[in-house]
């Protein structure tokens, strides 16, 4: 998860520029970030059935925001959008899949909560530009990121 930590803040670091070049760089580092986060979880074990289920259930959000946002988003970037979406997707379900194998429930709160804040960004960058997606994305970004080091320091303390 620590991994997973660093290449959200080097996300961070990257969105802060409007170049679409390095807003892709920041998507990529966001995306190897979630997949340091899945990887995490399937170390800490998951329940597959659970994880699969929770895949299936993410179907239908994944394929509605990615209609919306990829519809939105420019050519250079419809394959980076599309790509996070499933991995983020995953993400949230292998989350679930440690829950229900016993892993802490903090980490399905914060994979939850990180993939709402990523609406918000998704929201602000290809649909409208708006307060009110850094009014709430950005409290549920680093909500996400705080709840994922409690969750850390939860097993270590274990």
């Amino acid at each position: 998860m620590l991994v997973a930590l660093v290449l959200s803040w080097w996300g961070d670091v990257l969105l802060i520029p409007k170049s679409k070049k390095v807003f892709l760089a920041g998507i990529a580092a966001f995306g190897l970030g979630h997949v340091a986060f899945a990887a995490s979880f399937v170390v800490l074990g998951i329940n597959p059935a659970a994880a699969f289920a929770a895949a299936i259930a993410l179907t239908g959000p994944a394929i509605f925001l990615g209609r919306w946002f990829v519809g939105k988003a420019p050519d250079e970037l419809k394959g980076a959008v599309s790509g996070y979406i499933v991995i983020i997707s995953v993400m949230v379900a292998l989350a679930y899949g440690a829950v229900r194998n016993g892993g802490d429930p903090t980490i399905l709160v914060a994979a939850i909560v990180f993939y709402a804040s990523d609406i918000s960004v998704a929201m602000d960058r290809f649909v409208k530009r708006s307060f009110t997606n850094k009014a709430w994305g950005l409290p549920a970004y680093y909500g996400a990121q705080l709840l994922f080091g409690l969750a850390i320091a939860h097993a270590a303390a274990g």
